[in-house]
């Protein structure tokens, strides 16, 4: 190599921050389930105290109207399409930083949401077919909580793949719901009976747009805090 030239980066944008992601993650008791991923003020589902009008100015999917069959899974849609353009613009390595302790990266919020566009939708078209089922689940459900231990540390390119991947998924499931369908009510353990598009309002739509929001202002956070 000519004298004078800085040596060549060995890792891309991003992952040294991954791998000090999956160090971390590797020193966490397998039993136990770390303060953030069971805190109530993460586990809001809308929105995440953001008020409606913040969603709307940080460009989220966000409609007062109750959604139906023909909307539901156009805001799934336009909803994982704006934030996978958005990641597409932001610095990698502040994907993987929390804004401070026990607070979620960004990483670790897409990992949810793909965790939690996989999960809903087959529960909602349960409730379709059998109107009155009791569903729900809590804080620390394996699923839930395995899911983002196990990928909020992976590669910025994976997890676009798995989030587009996962919004499809949902999409079509939600499109395959008769009209009839829709008018059914689903018996939650904790908000009681809600009819569906509520559900799916709070469980999906609303819960994508408040991540959205919730992971701008987290990458906003991190990559600001020098300039405090």
């Amino acid at each position: 190599m000519p004298a004078g030239k800085p040596a060549l980066p060995t890792t891309i944008p991003g992952e040294r921050a991954q791998e000090k992601w999956q160090r971390s993650a590797r020193e966490r008791s397998p039993d136990a389930t770390p303060h953030h991923l069971s805190s109530p003020r993460h586990s809001r589902l809308y929105p995440f105290a953001l008020s409606p009008p913040a969603v709307d100015k940080l460009r989220c999917v966000h409609k007062d109207s109750q959604v139906s069959d023909t909307t539901a899974a156009e805001e799934i849609e336009t909803g994982v399409a704006q934030l996978t353009a958005w990641l597409a613009a932001v610095d990698p390595a502040a994907l993987y930083e929390a804004p401070s302790p026990g607070e979620w990266t960004v990483m670790e919020l897409l990992a949810h949401t793909v965790e939690f566009l996989r999960y809903w939708p087959p529960v909602m078209a349960r409730i379709a077919a059998e109107p009155g089922l009791s569903f729900g689940r809590g804080l620390d459900d394996a699923d839930r909580t395995g899911y983002v231990l196990a990928h909020g540390g992976d590669p910025l390119g994976a997890m676009v793949q798995e989030l587009s991947a996962a919004g499809e998924e949902a999409q079509a499931i939600l499109a395959a719901i008769p009209g009839v369908g829709w008018q059914a009510t689903g018996v939650h353990m904790t908000w009681g009976e809600l009819a569906l598009p509520e559900i799916v309002r709070r469980l999906l739509t609303g819960h994508l747009a408040g991540h959205c929001a919730q992971a701008k202002v987290t990458y906003d956070a991190v990559s600001h805090r020098d300039d405090l």
